[in-house]
């Protein structure tokens, strides 16, 4: 979107959950998965992009629409957590 001279990019809540659940974490396990099977560094990132891309189009769970806040307490301090059932 651009606006006032600017190109932001806007995330509604929904897709930002789902690029989070079925791209940055699969991502990050495919790191996990590939440095276990002793993969060169490399390749470490090839591999985790792959995996993330052939299985977050493959396997799918539905955001809900349905919010949750959570709040946490660690280390002396208070987190309040938004977030979406998934299911």
């Amino acid at each position: 979107m651009y606006y006032d001279g600017y190109w932001w990019l806007a995330w509604s809540p929904e897709d930002l959950a789902n690029y989070t659940l079925h791209h940055v974490l699969l991502h990050k396990i495919g790191h996990l998965y590939a440095y276990q099977r002793g993969m060169r560094k490399g390749k470490l990132e090839e591999y985790a992009e792959n995996f993330a891309n052939r299985l977050g189009t493959k396997y799918k769970p539905r955001i809900n629409k349905q919010r949750k806040l959570i709040e946490v307490t660690k280390g002396g301090y208070r987190y309040l957590l938004f977030g979406y059932v998934i299911g």
